[in-house]
């Protein structure tokens, strides 16, 4: 999900839609959750963008809700 950008220290975050049937609900509350909580553990590190994990979450978990 996360990649290193080469050469620049930071993060680029892709992640696929969630797809499928009516559990694609629930796994994106799951996932949407695991991943806040990750962020908010990483939110120090140097090569971590708010900003990028902000966008992720808007275009990726918020369709859902």
């Amino acid at each position: 999900m996360a990649v290193p950008a080469q050469g620049s220290g930071t993060v680029a975050v892709r992640a696929p839609p969630i797809r499928g049937n009516a559990d694609r609900l629930l796994a994106a509350g799951t996932h949407g959750r695991q991943s806040a909580h990750a962020a908010g553990r990483v939110r120090g590190y140097a090569g971590f963008g708010p900003a990028a994990f902000q966008q992720l979450m808007t275009d990726v978990f918020h369709p859902l809700k």
